[in-house]
């Protein structure tokens, strides 16, 4: 009964997951009018259906431990233990970086920061204690496809929407800019461009260019064995022209990760290597035109220099602060409680951003609005794996990177784990990799990692973590 329970909260939760943007906004513009920030309250349901999914796998391992069965699932690997470890030291810091005088803003703050790092992270790791029924990964892989294609559509289709039909829905007639206590952009533009970045239903194109990786991989893992498929290849072209629309160049990076690692598996070793070269080939050819081409879109020299710049500064404050400086004090967790700051470079004009009074403006690193306060703005690293530095020292930036690179590691193990030693036939692999695409968006997701916060949509996070738990599930 329990069993059943959990996978269908389960399957509603990672299926909703990516409607959670356009659906509080949406609630919110009925509920309260225009203009509004999200709803909290509506906001939360993601966190509390998987609160209730965690606390029912709770109960199965006490029903476990002292139940008839007396089976308690209590061995620990070494990715449990660098999670737990994990977890420890980030409390542990958090609780001597913030003042006792603030408690209940630092409480907040850390509780803000846990969501964000390690909620993830702990239903990894619960999810692998526990069975998981063929019924509950077929249908993960049935309907994320669908429902993956089903998004990408509405988002090639928003292109051509006015945004005044966004507005209605209740979002912010302001593009391109995000206010935490006012309701989201309906849409982001390329710099001086009049080109639209499509989000669909999620809450910007890095998400949704992002979340598309995991339908993606489902769809080449299913290509893999079924070429000619018609509904696969039209599956891959409608996902493949919505992360297009995305311009989102690190959801690109992601997709071609997440490609390659699907021809490494799937190809037998007399092939493999000349497909890999072949695929680098073409997509340097690709990237070198596309750069002479459309230099606007692909170099964005304002968000180009963030990527590089950013990370520095985070290894910066890693290095002043080596034992970190606590849960929430850097990547998405910092934007509560603080200012929108827009960095200009020297020499920019400013005197757009006069009709948005409470927008912080930064002009080669001077603020030149408002005039009558300092700004707090939050601190993005534009990496994940500094960002977690940066909260919990060199030693988290140590184990986050070692359970990243070990996770991977058993995914790629788990692809082969059902062949024959005796008979490594590239057929069987082939086969076996229809029920691995969670090592591909894993692996895709990893590299994304490096050059955004990755893991910040809780779409990706919940879903991606759970799935690689489910994947490497001890029972």
């Amino acid at each position: 009964m329990f069993q059943q329970l959990r996978e269908r909260l389960t399957l509603l939760l990672i299926l909703a997951l990516p409607f959670h943007a356009f659906a509080v906004t949406v609630a919110t513009r009925i509920l309260k009018g225009p203009g509004h920030a999200p709803l909290a309250i509506l906001a939360v349901w993601k966190e509390a259906l998987l609160v209730v999914i965690l606390a029912i796998i709770c109960i199965e391992i006490v029903r476990k431990c002292f139940g008839q069965e007396r089976s308690c699932p209590t061995h620990l690997d070494a990715l449990d233990i660098l999670i737990i470890a994990l977890i420890l030291l980030g409390l542990a810091i958090s609780l001597f970086s913030y003042p006792l005088s603030a408690i209940r803003s630092s409480l907040f703050t850390v509780a803000l920061g846990f969501k964000y790092d390690f909620l993830p992270l702990l239903a990894f790791l619960l999810a692998r204690r526990v069975p998981w029924s063929q019924w509950l990964k077929a249908n993960i892989e049935k309907w994320l496809l669908i429902i993956g294609v089903a998004i990408a559509a509405f988002g090639i289709l928003s292109f051509v929407l006015p945004s005044s039909i966004f507005v209605v829905l209740g979002y912010s007639p302001i593009y391109s800019l995000y206010f935490t206590d006012g309701p989201l952009a309906a849409f982001q533009m390329i710099g001086d461009t009049k080109l639209h970045r499509i989000q669909s239903v999620m809450s910007g194109p890095n998400q949704l260019g992002l979340w598309l990786i995991l339908p993606l991989c489902i769809a080449l893992s299913q290509w893999v064995k079924k070429l000619w498929d018609p509904k696969i290849v039209l599956s891959l072209l409608i996902l493949g022209i919505a992360l297009i629309l995305t311009f989102s160049r690190t959801a690109w990076i992601a997709a071609f990760v997440g490609t390659l690692v699907a021809f490494t598996i799937s190809l037998p070793p007399r092939l493999r290597r000349e497909a890999i070269i072949t695929v680098l080939a073409s997509a340097a050819i690709v990237g070198i035109l596309a750069i002479f081409l459309f230099p606007d879109v692909l170099f964005r020299l304002g968000s180009s220099r963030g990527h590089f710049e950013r990370p520095i500064e985070g290894i910066q404050q890693m290095i002043a602060h080596p034992f970190g400086q606590g849960l929430g004090s850097a990547g998405p967790a910092s934007h509560r409680g603080r200012d929108t700051c827009i960095m200009l470079r020297q020499g920019d004009d400013p005197s757009w951003a006069k009709n948005l009074p409470k927008l912080c403006v930064f002009v080669g690193g001077a603020q030149v609005q408002p005039k009558d306060r300092v700004c707090l703005c939050p601190f993005l690293t534009e990496n994940w794996y500094v960002q977690v530095g940066v909260e919990t020292g060199f030693i988290g930036f140590a184990l986050f990177l070692a359970l990243t690179i070990l996770l991977i590691r058993k995914l790629w193990q788990q692809s082969f784990i059902q062949m024959d030693e005796t008979k490594r036939k590239w057929k069987l692999v082939s086969q076996l990799i229809a029920n691995r695409y969670p090592l591909l968006a894993f692996a895709a997701l990893s590299v994304a990692a490096l050059f955004l916060h990755a893991w910040e949509d809780a779409a990706i996070a919940y879903a991606l973590w759970i799935l690689a738990g489910i994947s490497l599930s001890h029972d």
